[in-house]
């Protein structure tokens, strides 16, 4: 009903998620940033939609609820509570999505985290899991300083990524994580080029 008042119950449901496990609105603004930000740089070469970009704010503003339960595994316990709670605004599908990105934001991908998405739908939300990632990635750099301009090349199944001369040198950890990144989605046939 809000939609078509031109009020979206999904944006207030979101905050009041924040609101309710004391998310660090600071960390999340960061996160919707970079995944904005990918998304832009993305969404020719990977054919997204402008749905989502909604989805990728969406996650990226609830990407940390789980701190509330515990530290470790988080991501694990910010799906379980975006995939269980009532979320007035969210089909079931849109749950099940934002449960999905809030999973596969760090550690291993494993098979059992697209057991209930059908192959067709399995590329693109392939590339919205790597966005997420990649923001995460980037999330702890901006706590520092700004990152720099870089070259974000998006084809079918590769991302390319070409930063300034020097800059992964001088920020060694995160040169580190994104190889790590690397060697994840290149399990799941998607090619990471860095340089």
């Amino acid at each position: 009903m809000g939609r078509l008042r031109h009020e979206d119950v999904r944006e207030r449901t979101i905050n009041a998620l924040m609101q309710r496990h004391a998310v660090d609105l600071t960390m999340a603004d960061i996160m919707a940033r970079r995944a904005h930000m990918l998304y832009s740089a993305t969404r020719d070469g990977w054919q997204l939609r402008k749905t989502d970009r909604e989805l990728l704010k969406w996650a990226a503003h609830s990407h940390e609820i789980g701190m509330t339960i515990s530290h470790k595994h988080y991501h694990r316990h910010s799906a379980y509570l975006l995939r269980n709670a009532d979320l007035p605004g969210f089909s079931q599908e849109e749950q099940e999505q934002l449960a999905l990105l809030a999973a596969a934001q760090r550690g291993k991908l494993e098979d059992a985290l697209w057991t209930s998405v059908s192959s067709g739908e399995r590329p693109r939300l392939l590339r919205l899991v790597t966005i997420i990632r990649l923001a995460l990635v980037f999330k702890y750099v901006e706590q520092l300083e700004t990152l720099p301009d870089f070259v974000i090349q998006a084809k079918s199944h590769s991302l390319r990524l070409a930063f300034p001369a020097g800059w992964l040198d001088q920020h060694p950890l995160t040169a580190r994580e994104l190889q790590l990144e690397k060697a994840v989605l290149a399990r799941q046939g998607l090619t990471l080029k860095i340089r």
